[in-house]
C-alpha cells in the first residue's frame, strides 16, 4: 500500500535546504498541523541544514495549533538524542502556547544527562506550573526524588533539586487553593 506524500512533505524530506525553506515560508502564511511532526523530526535530525533548522525552530515558537503539543509529546516520547535536543525541548519555553499537557515528558528530562537539556526542560516545567493539575505536580515530585539519586554532576543534581523545591512550593501553594478532588 504506497501512501502518496504531500509535495511539501517531499520538500522538507528532501535535503535541500532551499526547497527547505521556501517550504517553511509557505506553512508561516497557513500553518499546516499534519507537518507538525516532520518539522519537530528536523530540529534534532543531524543532517538538517543549520540555517532550515533555525527557521524550522523560528517556525514551531510561532505556531498556534494545539497539535503543536500533541506533536511535541510524541517527540520527546520518541527519546531522539543528540546535540539538537536542547533546541527541541526550548520550543517549549519559546512557544507561548499551554504545554502542560505534556508535563511528564517535560519532567522526565529534568533529569536528563545533558546538562542544557535539563536547563531547557526546567525552563519550560516553570512555564506551565501554574496550569498543570495538584495530582501531576506531586507525581513529578516523587519521580523526581526517585530519580535524584541516579542523578550524576554537582550541577545536574542542584537543578533536579532546585525542581524538586519549586515543585513543592507550588504544591503548597495550590493544595490551599484547591481541594483536591475525591
Amino acid at each position: 500500500m504506497d501512501v502518496e506524500l504531500s509535495p511539501r512533505l517531499v520538500a522538507l524530506r528532501s535535503g535541500d535546504a532551499m526547497r527547505q525553506i521556501e517550504v517553511l515560508y509557505e506553512l508561516r502564511d497557513g500553518e499546516d498541523a499534519t507537518l507538525l511532526p516532520e518539522l519537530l523530526k528536523m530540529v534534532t535530525r543531524a543532517e538538517t541544514d543549520s540555517q532550515v533548522r533555525r527557521e524550522v525552530v523560528e517556525l514551531l515558537s510561532d505556531v498556534r495549533s494545539r497539535a503543536l503539543v500533541a506533536a511535541m509529546g510524541e517527540a520527546l516520547r520518541a527519546g531522539e538524542e543528540g546535540p539538537h535536543l536542547p533546541l527541541l525541548v526550548s520550543i517549549c519555553w519559546m512557544n507561548s502556547m499551554d504545554f502542560s499537557p505534556i508535563l511528564d515528558e517535560l519532567l522526565e528530562l529534568v533529569s536528563h544527562s545533558d546538562l542544557q537539556v535539563q536547563v531547557e526542560a526546567v525552563t519550560s516545567v516553570e512555564l506551565v506550573l501554574e496550569r498543570s493539575p495538584l495530582k501531576k505536580l506531586r507525581e513529578g515530585i516523587a519521580v523526581l526524588k526517585k530519580r535524584l539519586q541516579r542523578v550524576d554532576g554537582r550541577e545536574a543534581k542542584a537543578l533536579v533539586k532546585e525542581m524538586i523545591n519549586t515543585l513543592e512550593q507550588h504544591a503548597m501553594q495550590r493544595s490551599g487553593r484547591e481541594e483536591e478532588p475525591r
